[in-house]
């Protein structure tokens, strides 16, 4: 089962069949990615050229924490500014506001007039 390694991102992976199609197309795109066939290779390509610490299948907990604490802090404050910059969170907003007020008017004039609000326009006429 051949090993792929990002040289630029420290991700390992163990894969075979239809599950290396991905790492195998990566291979070709210029992005860091290689193919080895042991596990022993990689990690001594790894040490000869002074890339980052597997992580991934390896686990390479330096690299991992690091990734596991920002992608934290990006799914809370990225995740929130994302939603208030939507354009159809704020469409769907103003739809609401809007379909309440008509809701609230059609309440209104399927109510009618109250008598207190005639007798009071009666007497401020008269």
């Amino acid at each position: 089962m051949p090993w792929f390694y990002n040289s630029h991102s420290g991700d390992a992976a163990s894969e075979s069949g239809v599950a290396a199609l991905a790492y195998e197309a990566a291979l070709h795109t210029g992005t860091g990615w290689h193919e080895y066939p042991t596990q022993a290779a990689m990690l001594a390509a790894i040490k000869a050229n002074g890339w980052p610490a597997p992580t991934g299948v390896l686990g390479g907990l330096g690299n991992a924490g690091k990734g596991a604490a920002g992608a934290a802090g990006n799914a809370v404050t990225g995740g929130i500014t994302d939603l208030l910059t939507q354009r159809t969170l704020w469409v769907r907003i103003v739809k609401v506001v809007l379909g309440l007020g008509l809701v609230v008017i059609g309440i209104i004039q399927l109510a009618g007039p109250s008598r207190a609000a005639g007798t009071i326009v009666k007497a401020a006429v008269a």
